[in-house]
């Protein structure tokens, strides 16, 4: 049985904090004592599966508004604005590794052009070189 509790508690089975999901096995008596206080006492609520897959979808949701700036921060648990300067420094730091791979690949192709249009020069020197040593050789050759 999962038991969210609304309140820390000191028990038997240790120090149970507030806010946290615990798994606990009704055929493990320590675990039924504790869980059937708790829940007769009102410190515990009985929660399903799909209600933590629902509340840590919402949960995301608010962490990712907060973090695009969508939603005011004022009266937020502190977990979520952790988690939200944490999801907008990821973002940052992907940004900054997109723009040193751009700026790395823009060096490189200016690079590329420079060798290609460098490669380019020679061959016009070179064969304007070799143009004039046949011409050269054409003119001996006539006189």
């Amino acid at each position: 049985m999962l038991l969210k509790l609304k309140r820390t508690q000191k028990t038997r089975l240790g120090r149970l904090q507030m806010g946290v999901v615990y798994l606990f096995d009704p055929k493990n008596p320590a675990h039924k004592d504790v869980s059937g206080t708790l829940i007769q006492r009102k410190f515990a609520v009985k929660v399903t599966k799909a209600e933590l897959e629902k509340d840590a979808a919402d949960l995301d949701a608010l962490t990712r508004a907060l973090a695009a700036g969508e939603v005011e921060k004022t009266g937020m648990p502190i977990p979520i604005l952790e988690r939200a300067a944490i999801l907008a420094q990821e973002v940052e730091e992907a940004a900054a590794v997109g723009a040193t791979d751009k700026a790395a690949s823009d060096k490189a192709a200016a690079e590329k052009a420079a060798a290609d249009k460098a490669a380019a020069e020679k061959a016009a020197a070179d064969k304007a070189a070799a143009d004039k040593a046949k011409a050269g050789k054409a003119g001996a050759a006539d006189q």
